[in-house]
């Protein structure tokens, strides 16, 4: 007998995995199935002394010999011994016997064997397969964006005081909210409970702060349901785009919770490293080399950061290059191995790389980016002629994957990349937004700002820009366009920064960065009241009436003050999250507020609030009384975000 449906989840059982496929009516079938685990040893001491014991391993299915290809430059070969098991945990008991005994080195170890096991396997999941105890055949192509739907029952789970989402585990909660593509239910959490037992969900999407609410209120839950579990407040994507990710990188989604973009991208290249036989070898680095003071300030100086001038412009474009970073590493070859390789026969210095290229064979972070710019370029074509939300957040998920491939690039354990690759990267892109401005100005526009990727310039058609932009440099296409953009000044030095503005976009919504409104550490009450204050100025489409919507604005923070000087803001509006393993908080006064804290949650953060004693306090749902001086000078901080009348 056979089943025809989706892979769900495999999880590693002895020498079996067991797997959940869920068929077309989204019932749920286990089965049990052998997967060949594959183990790589880099020897120590003679081979063939540790491939004779290894196939006397009852365990062990087969041992052979093969050539491998050594970073960092993959041309030189060593002989590695591939073994292959049913069984993960005797995989791990042999990798570790190797260490112990110092007879041989595991190398190959990334990403998971499970997940090895799968790609060999070619048993996608959350793709359409044909499986039996026996054989299984597999009925879709996991890198097709233009797949259906699996028919997995996910449900998004949120729990609120007032309209705000709650953000610690010791907060009460007023409502719940179950979610999904084609349902809302809301209610007290009994109501909702009973919803899940009837819906009997596969995925619950929710933080990790409400599941430990819904535990304690009911503590058999997940026992009894065995969903998954995402935490998606700490999810880039929605669960269409996580689907995606499992097709693409042969992960299981329960295996995504928490990870990062960056390890779906090195999924994708570790297992193209097996394709090349090239040995990923964890902690070998690709080592910069010496260097004048000279030129490392000039080569390791990241994009091309403009420093705007502070003000209000009106009928601004916004223009930006389609994933710029990939797309240089694509076109231009770069990988870890294909910067200054001392082996190379053709080398190339296109203009504003520091660095040479070598063109000598496709390099691996090239190839793979490559394929995935041109997987979005399609899907972004499909998304924009049909308006499928699917799409849509195919391309997200896509795109998520582009954004950490040059973040990894420089990444001091990346695998595949190095310094000089991340150098070689910036460098082009520089030079590439410098020429485009350039041009511009030379064709009587106002370049305003610019950005790594963005130019933000003057002019009320913004296809005109574009062309030039197109036919000049790389593709790139038309991000927003703004009836105005505020630029706001720093309190330091009254310049702008180069990642806060706001603007009012020509549809009459707003797009908003940097300032206090969109930080995770501003307090809900203040995010509020600018948001708010921000939306009056956003009715404005000429400057006579930006200016009396200005005059309302500010009325907004003197209404604001006068709630919060005759405590009429609830508490738990004024509570500030911090992230404990956030570098950004190093030496400033919210770093300071935080090391008084003894109360940190299990997701490394910690929410306090200022109270009336001028000191930081773990927030309770007890707390009644705050420091008002301290948020009116937050809220003060904000308005100073907006112009001046």
């Amino acid at each position: 007998m056979s089943i025809e449906g989706y892979v769900l989840d495999v999880k590693p059982a002895r020498d079996r995995a067991l797997i959940r496929i869920i068929d077309s009516s989204g019932y749920m079938h286990k089965l049990y199935y052998r997967l060949k685990y594959y183990g790589y040893l880099l020897p120590r001491i003679d081979p063939l002394i540790i491939l004779r014991n290894l196939l006397g391993v009852e365990d062990v299915i087969d041992a052979w010999i093969e050539e491998w290809f050594l970073p960092p430059y993959y041309e030189k070969t060593a002989r590695i011994i591939v073994f292959t098991t049913y069984s993960l945990e005797a995989l791990n008991e042999i990798n570790h016997i190797s260490i112990v005994k110092n007879i041989a080195e595991p190398v190959n170890t990334y990403p998971d064997p499970l997940v090895e096991a799968l790609w060999r396997s070619k048993l996608s999941v959350s793709t359409l397969i044909r499986i039996s105890s026996y054989y299984f055949e597999t009925l879709e192509d996991p890198y097709d964006p233009f797949y259906s739907e699996p028919p997995y029952r996910y449900v998004y789970l949120r729990m609120y005081k007032g309209n705000s989402r709650i953000y610690t585990h010791v907060m009460g909660f007023d409502k719940v909210v179950a979610e999904n593509h084609d349902l809302v239910v809301e209610g007290g959490i009994d109501k909702i409970v009973d919803y899940l037992y009837v819906m009997k969900p596969h995925i619950i999407y929710m933080s990790l702060q409400e599941k430990i609410l819904l535990q304690q209120h009911y503590p058999e839950l997940f026992d009894e349901l065995k969903p998954i579990w995402i935490d998606d407040t700490q999810t880039l994507i929605n669960h269409q785009g996580l689907v995606y990710w499992s097709r693409l990188s042969y992960t299981p989604i329960r295996m995504l919770n928490y990870t990062t973009i960056g390890k779906v991208l090195t999924t994708l290249e570790a297992l193209r490293a097996r394709k090349r036989k090239y040995l990923v070898v964890k902690g070998h680095g690709r080592r910069e080399p010496w260097r004048s003071l000279r030129s490392l300030i000039e080569y390791d100086r990241g994009g091309a950061v403009f420093t705007p001038k502070p003000g209000l412009y009106w009928n601004i474009c916004q223009i930006d290059y389609n994933s710029l970073y990939p797309t240089i590493i694509s076109k231009y070859n770069i990988s870890g191995e294909t910067i200054d390789n001392p082996y190379c026969n053709n080398n190339y210095r296109p203009e504003g790389s520091p660095h040479l290229i070598c063109i000598d064979k496709k390099g691996l972070v090239s190839e793979v980016l490559g394929e995935l710019v041109e997987l979005r370029n399609r899907i972004k074509e499909a998304r924009q002629a049909t308006d499928n939300p699917e799409y849509e957040a195919r391309e997200k998920a896509l795109k998520w994957i582009l954004v950490s491939g040059f973040g990894y690039l420089g990444y001091r354990n990346s695998l595949f990349g190095s310094i000089m690759a991340h150098e070689t990267v910036t460098g082009i892109a520089r030079n590439t937004l410098l020429k485009i401005k350039s041009i511009l100005e030379k064709h009587g526009y106002r370049v305003i700002h610019g950005i790594i990727d963005s130019i933000f310039v003057e002019s009320c058609n913004c296809e005109e820009v574009l062309k030039i932009v197109n036919k000049y440099s790389l593709p790139a296409k038309i991000e927003a366009e703004y009836t105005w953009l505020y630029i706001p000044p720093a309190k330091t030095t009254g310049l702008g920064t180069a990642n806060k503005y706001y603007g009012r976009l020509r549809n009459g919504r707003l797009k908003i960065k940097g300032i206090m409104a969109v930080r995770n550490n501003t307090p809900p009450y203040i995010k509020e009241t600018q948001l708010k204050a921000l939306e009056i100025l956003a009715e404005a489409k000429t400057p006579e009436e930006f200016r009396e919507k200005l005059i309302e604005a500010h009325r907004v923070f003197e209404k604001a003050v006068d709630d919060l000087m005759n405590k009429r803001v609830e508490p738990w509006k004024l509570t500030i999250t911090i992230n404990t393993k956030s570098n950004s908080t190093r030496n400033t006064p919210w770093r300071k507020a935080m090391m008084k804290i003894p109360v940190i949650t299990r997701n490394n953060q910690i929410v306090y609030i200022m109270s009336k004693n001028e000191e930081p306090e773990p927030y309770t749902d007890n707390i009644e009384d705050y420091d008002v001086e301290y948020y009116v000078e937050l809220l003060m901080r904000a308005k100073q975000e907006l112009p001046h009348i």
